[in-house]
């Protein structure tokens, strides 16, 4: 194994980084490649997973530490990219691993323990859609129902805001907490991994809007205001409850975007 470029963190200038990228969970709580890639190993039950390792030079070079892993995201959505090799990583406890892209067969690998679970294709990047499926020791692919295929699309241009809240329903203490992702989705509802959209948040009823941000660890904007941008096309908003029962409705906006609104019940 090749040894990674040791990197010293500890002396320099490294404004404006806020937080490490190493790590399994992200500035907004949402979980990284990286975690489930882990869940793989110690779970023989889990399903199929698949990222995309970025390529270098993309967004800027990559430099790795002793402890950091290469970084991969859940999108298939690299545009400029076109004809040019990216490598997709695919997380399996099945035997093989088959990845197909827009219907061809690029082709099939075994994710043993011997492979540490995981299989490493390298392919031309081309829009459209790329699908794992797990294989079993006779060839055949397993149950699409039993999670054992993951597929991903490539985003159209960003078009509304989805809202998904962890609880939509919370105690009137006065120190209970909803959290609440915004993603900024195209007309298909595929997560616009680009979008830096400046979404305005806010709420009305028995609530109050704590903070937003996100996952960005060089975001230097504020969490206590109402406006926050999008990075990879999410951002999370908080919401806590009062001293009284009743319903909190979140409402977040975008210009050019169809904007929605949620309800949180305090009860």
């Amino acid at each position: 194994m090749k040894a990674k470029m040791q990197v010293n963190i500890f002396f320099g200038d490294h404004f404006p980084w806020n937080a490490a990228y190493c790590g399994d969970i992200d500035m907004i709580g949402q979980r990284k490649p990286i975690s489930y890639y882990r869940e793989r190993l110690w779970n023989y039950n889990r399903p199929i997973y698949m990222a995309v390792k970025e390529p270098n030079g993309y967004y800027g070079n990559i430099k790795e530490t002793m402890w950091s892993v290469w970084p991969t995201f859940e999108s298939w959505t690299w545009p400029g990219h076109e004809g040019k090799e990216i490598e997709v990583e695919v997380y399996s406890r099945a035997p093989r691993v088959r990845l197909t892209l827009n219907g061809k067969v690029v082709g099939e690998k075994p994710t043993t323990r011997q492979e540490e679970f995981k299989a490493v294709f390298k392919v031309i990047y081309e829009p459209g859609t790329i699908l794992a499926e797990a294989i079993n020791n006779e060839g055949d692919v397993l149950s699409e129902l039993n999670g054992y295929h993951n597929e991903l699309k490539t985003a159209g241009e960003p078009y509304a805001i989805r809202l998904k809240a962890d609880r939509s329903t919370i105690n009137p203490d006065g120190q209970d907490l909803s959290f609440i992702t915004a993603e900024v989705v195209d007309k298909d509802g595929i997560v616009c991994p680009d979008a830096t959209n400046l979404l305005t948040f806010s709420l009305k009823g028995r609530g109050t809007l704590l903070a937003v941000g996100n996952a960005d660890i060089k975001e230097l904007d504020t969490t206590s205001d109402s406006k926050h941008k999008a990075w990879k096309g999410k951002a999370l908003a908080v919401v806590r409850s009062q001293l009284k029962k009743g319903k909190a409705i979140i409402a977040v906006s975008s210009q050019g975007l169809k904007g929605t609104q949620l309800e949180i019940r305090c009860k």
